[in-house]
């Protein structure tokens, strides 16, 4: 009970942060240094849960999202009515694999008046059930239970790519490629979401549009895009490749003959709507469509690469994250952890950090 009121409070109530930024410069004129600070408070709903092993985090946290359905949280906000997201009451719970099964039968033991439609369970390896989800199907729902090993999978980030109109991340990008592609994407979804409910009629001709944009982009020297390169009819006859004469001089006789029979590459997308009038029925209903009433990560010590973007970017009205074995050693261990709660910690002090974790976060930034 004591852990459930703590809960309670600090999704309800929340907890006030202050964020600071300080900026230097060296006068050298006068031999004096300059400094500005600026702060601000945030307030951020959620919090760690961090008891060891076997003290019940899983049937607490049920028992958080039970009272507050109880309490009718939902009707806080006009469900699928929010700029640049789609509301739903649905709680978001994300963890590894090996944990899906268990949160799944967890849910319906303490929670049974549930319907199992109401519950939606996506394991690992299962990316391609997305493709079948509809936006109404994650607005009726109470649970979604997703392994976070599918948000990384090529059919995933390829549905996200479609709904953002962009080129697919390269297979193999570094961290930081990956992060600055997704924070793209994201930022397009966003606008797009609000084409989607404007005129859903033309959402996928606007969807089209901006993708050709994108695979010039994704084709070019001159443009830095973080993205698949595009072969093909698509890659040889784009303008911002080369330019005609440069094409003229350096181009065969044989590969001019492949470019003007080969097809361009096209838009190919699973995306689709089962009833014309109305957006909701629209398939692919992909996390980042949708601003949360809340997400819960378990285990949350065990993310890292691409999955660590992907979890730290998703909205939600607040944030749970459950470990029992929180890494705590130092700033390094409690940043990340943080980022999850959409608190910033400022900048790394690299003099500071562990020779293993100075290596992967240099190694990130070059990549």
């Amino acid at each position: 009970m004591r852990v459930l009121t703590w809960l309670l409070e600090k999704e309800v109530k929340g907890t006030t942060f202050t964020e600071e930024e300080v900026v230097e410069s060296l006068i050298r004129d006068i031999g004096y240094r300059a400094e500005g600070r600026a702060s601000r408070n945030i307030l951020r709903h959620g919090g760690v849960l961090a008891q060891d092993v076997g003290f019940g985090k899983t049937v607490v946290m049920l028992g958080l999202i039970n009272q507050r359905r109880k309490a009718g949280q939902a009707k806080a906000k006009i469900i699928g009515d929010i700029p640049g997201a789609i509301y739903t009451p649905a709680t978001l719970i994300l963890l590894p694999p090996h944990l899906v099964n268990q949160w799944q039968s967890e849910v319906q033991k303490f929670l049974p008046g549930i319907p199992q439609e109401k519950i939606i369970v996506i394991g690992g390896g299962q990316a391609l059930k997305f493709g079948k989800l509809t936006i109404r199907q994650i607005l009726d729902a109470e649970f979604v239970i997703v392994s976070w090993e599918c948000c990384t999978k090529a059919p995933y980030l390829k549905m996200l790519a479609n709904l953002a109109g962009l080129v697919e991340p390269a297979e193999k990008a570094g961290n930081r490629a990956f992060d600055a592609w997704y924070k793209t994407a994201l930022a397009r979804v966003e606008q797009n979401i609000d084409m989607l409910r404007d005129d859903f009629e033309g959402f996928i001709e606007h969807l089209e549009s901006q993708w050709s944009t994108s695979v010039l982009e994704a084709s070019s020297v001159k443009i830095r895009v973080p993205s698949k390169h595009v072969t093909g009819a698509s890659y040889i006859n784009s303008e911002k490749r080369q330019s005609p004469q440069s094409e003229e001089e350096s181009t065969s006789k044989k590969r001019k003959r492949n470019a003007s029979t080969e097809q361009p590459e096209a838009f190919e997308h699973t995306i689709k709507f089962s009833s014309q009038d109305n957006w909701e029925s629209m398939n692919c209903a992909i996390l980042e469509l949708f601003s949360w009433a809340r997400i819960l990560i378990d285990e949350h010590t065990y993310n890292n690469g691409w999955v660590a973007t992907i979890l730290a970017n998703l909205k939600a009205d607040s944030y749970f994250m459950l470990s029992g074995t929180p890494a705590l050693g130092g700033h390094s261990d409690v940043k990340p952890l943080a980022k999850l709660l959409k608190i910033n910690l400022g900048v790394d002090d690299f003099t500071g950090l562990r020779s293993d974790i100075f290596n992967k976060k240099t190694s990130d930034l070059t990549s």
